[in-house]
């Protein structure tokens, strides 16, 4: 539910709107409210629902033999199918793509053939991490576009992975490096026009794209035993947005704006100085198979992990 109420207001009422869909004349306007709701339900992570919609709107377009509208619904599908593992049908679909439109085929076949490698690279990562790092690397080859920042910074800490994983500690950590600074860049875009007051709420779902990459940085930086960098990782994903809404306001000490302003040099010795004895702060992140906390207190900073029970 609460993941719901951060949906872009537009994409409820795509939602609603559906209901409607059968009485609408215009094939275009039924093609942009199928769609949204196909986006929409991708982005809760309803991803079997999203297919169903998305299934819908590339059966129409090929009723009406509407190519301008069936390449792009083919190429929507098929990232859905791979989020689902349904490779073969990716595949076939990235395939009809190519064929009904020869101009966008190319830009098409690039972006598609990145997410195919990706996949690729995450099935051999744990078995055949050379391979992993060859397929990634194809895929970051193939998506070195503005418009592909946050899968490209995805697709970066997903190397990075790998690189640990085969022992090479310095290509890691300069793939995890290379993800956070594309991650920063892209959340200071975001950001730069926003105005206090401007549907705040909406940025929450905005910054959600980026917990996939965070999540893969943090869970290798434990890994790794680096458990304060993980945690200043772990407070710069959660904390950045909000920060930098309050630190804009008129009303902000310049103090303030000014730690606000480099939420990377957060210094947790500084941090412990401030609690008073006796007073601990928790902070957590909680992935599908456990959690990690870290537990600050005046004399002590150590990390916790819980399995969930699955």
């Amino acid at each position: 539910a609460q993941r719901f109420a951060t949906v872009d207001h537009h994409q409820r009422e795509a939602f609603v709107a559906l209901r409607d869909t059968p009485r609408i004349v215009s094939l275009k306007t039924q093609h942009t409210l199928i769609g949204a709701a196909a986006s929409a339900a991708l982005d809760l992570d309803h991803a079997e629902a999203a297919l169903l919609y998305q299934s819908l709107l590339v059966d129409s377009a090929r009723r009406h033999s509407m190519s301008a509208y069936l390449v792009p619904a083919l190429d929507h599908l098929a990232w859905i199918e791979l989020r689902l593992q349904r490779y073969g049908d990716a595949q076939r679909h990235i395939d009809e793509a190519a064929r009904e439109n020869d101009t966008n085929a190319p830009a098409l076949r690039r972006a598609l053939d990145a997410r195919l490698a990706q996949v690729q690279g995450a099935a051999a990562l744990r078995i055949d991490p050379g391979k992993a790092v060859a397929s990634l690397t194809e895929a970051i080859d193939a998506a070195k576009k503005p418009e592909y920042a946050t899968f490209l910074a995805v697709l970066l800490a997903e190397r990075a992975e790998a690189f640990a994983r085969m022992g090479n500690a310095a290509a890691a950590e300069a793939d995890r490096r290379e993800a956070l600074r594309r991650l920063h860049e892209e959340e200071a875009r975001m950001l730069r026009d926003r105005k206090p007051g401007e549907d705040d709420d909406r940025w929450n779902f905005y910054f959600s794209r980026f917990e996939e990459t965070y999540d893969l940085l943090i869970r290798q930086l434990i890994g790794e035993g680096r458990v304060e960098e993980a945690f200043r990782v772990a407070e710069r994903a959660r904390a950045f947005e909000p920060l930098d809404l309050v630190r804009n306001l008129p009303t902000a000490p310049a103090a303030f704006r000014e730690l606000a302003a480099q939420p990377d040099n957060l210094d947790i010795s500084r941090l412990r100085a401030l609690l008073p004895p006796g007073t601990f702060l928790v902070e957590y992140r909680v992935f599908d198979d456990k959690t990690y906390a870290w537990i600050a207190g005046r004399d002590v900073f150590y990390d916790q992990r819980y399995a969930h029970n699955l």
